[in-house]
């Protein structure tokens, strides 16, 4: 476990590979103010979270640019972030410093994931299935739920564990993820994730994410501002995302999802790190 805290924390110091972080949520509903809560109070969990799944799942593809800021208690860094995903298949996430230069970038689909730190000359790789194993608190995370969130358009944890009931203008689903307690909030009018909070087994905020400044674009909600959280081990991280272009819906290319990792970089296989942290603890 030793190993896998400092992967996390040296990843997190050059990278932004925790921004998916939180499993969050997505959007719902329209007409008057009474008739909608009144509907509200009579909607059933599973068909407010299939409408919200379904704004994701009108995403055909995705591009997008603006700043990024990560701040954690070793980095502070302010930049410009590219992201282009083409839903259900592939990720890939860039960040550049002043000038263009390369700070790093993250790519990801089903089956693999990919990181390159050029301060560090560092190549990260492994399963896509072990990145949450590193990333995010130790939580079952699906690649669609990491591509969602960094787009916005999130597909939120559901499962029979998950009860919904009004608050004030939104939905409220309160569940299980792991040992974690999952709350999150559903825009009443858009079905699209507002915010959401994870609660760790001591009864602590381990992690909270939050959607705002959402525009209709292509048929989909997406939000132009992106804020996460992440406490690990007591260290408060913090991530923002300000999308100045989103264009959902246009071509992208292969072209787009390539990238260049020098000859003389060391590369560090995080799937084989997890196969030796879990033989340890034998």
């Amino acid at each position: 476990m030793k190993r896998t805290r400092v992967l996390f924390r040296r990843l997190c110091h050059r990278t932004f590979l925790f921004a998916g972080l939180l499993i969050l949520p997505a959007a719902f509903i329209s007409c008057s103010s009474s008739s909608r809560l009144a509907k509200l109070h009579d909607a059933k969990a599973a068909e407010v979270y299939s409408r919200v799944a379904d704004n994701y799942r009108r995403l055909r593809s995705f591009s997008g640019s603006g700043k990024i800021i990560i701040e954690t208690p070793e980095l502070q860094y302010a930049g410009t972030v590219h992201v282009v995903a083409r839903p259900p298949d592939s990720l890939i996430v860039k960040v550049e410093a002043a000038f263009g230069v390369d700070v790093g970038f993250f790519f990801a689909d089903h089956d693999r994931f990919a990181s390159y730190a050029p301060l560090e000359n560092t190549y990260y790789t492994g399963r896509t299935g072990d990145a949450p194993e590193l990333l995010f608190f130790h939580i079952e995370v699906s690649f669609e739920e990491i591509m969602s969130e960094m787009i916005g358009a999130v597909v939120p944890p559901f499962d029979s564990s998950f009860a919904m009931q009004v608050d004030g203008d939104d939905l409220r689903f309160d569940g299980k993820r792991g040992d974690y307690h999952v709350t999150y909030w559903i825009d009443a009018k858009k079905f699209v994730v507002k915010r959401g909070v994870l609660i760790d087994g001591k009864n602590k905020v381990a992690g909270k994410q939050e959607f705002s400044r959402f525009r209709k674009k292509s048929g989909v909600w997406l939000p132009q501002l992106i804020r996460a959280e992440s406490r690990p081990a007591g260290a408060q991280q913090r991530l923002t995302i300000f999308y100045e272009r989103i264009d959902p819906g246009n071509k992208v290319t292969p072209a787009m999802f390539t990238f260049k990792v020098p000859a003389n970089a060391k590369h560090i296989d995080l799937s084989a790190e997890v196969s030796k942290d879990s033989d340890e603890q034998r």
